[in-house]
């Protein structure tokens, strides 16, 4: 498996991070199992763990090809355990409602997105409508926000 520049991918997942916590109340029952950003080099179909009722994370995974970190994720998944069922959502792509957020999960399952509450995914139901520009907007918008993250701060460990 070829290296990434790990720095960098984790400036991406503490700016997904940021950029996707929202403190708001949904119908929809939020995962009781926290979230974890992790990132590594893309590889189709690759995983990085599998949730299971003993591990206490849920996984939002960035892929990125070696090389061109800096434009961003090329691939993104989420793993997800609820109850004593796994889900994985491949191919998921990142949202952004405005040109400066929030971001969100699309999945390829129209029925079902994520945001983050700072704690573990808030489950969402649909797509928006303005999908694919707003998919467009995360593309730009999660780039700038990552290189205003400071250097160094990858390296803390956020929990």
């Amino acid at each position: 498996m070829t290296k990434i520049d790990l720095s960098v991918g984790r400036k991406f997942a503490i700016a997904t991070g940021i950029l996707m916590t929202r403190v708001f109340s949904t119908k929809l029952e939020t995962n009781p199992r926290r979230l974890m950003f992790a990132c590594g080099p893309a590889a189709s179909d690759a995983t990085f763990a599998l949730p299971n009722s003993e591990r206490r994370f849920d996984v939002l995974g960035l892929g990125f090809r070696p090389g061109k970190e800096w434009e961003g994720p090329s691939e993104i998944f989420v793993e997800e355990m609820r109850g004593d069922e796994l889900r994985i959502w491949t191919n998921c792509r990142l949202y952004a409602s405005t040109g400066i957020g929030p971001i969100y999960v699309l999945t390829d399952d129209p029925d079902v997105s994520f945001s983050y509450d700072g704690n573990s995914l808030v489950p969402l139901l649909g797509i928006p409508e303005d999908h694919i520009e707003g998919v467009l907007r995360a593309k730009t918008l999660l780039p700038l926000a990552t290189r205003r993250v400071p250097d160094g701060i990858e390296r803390h460990r956020m929990m």
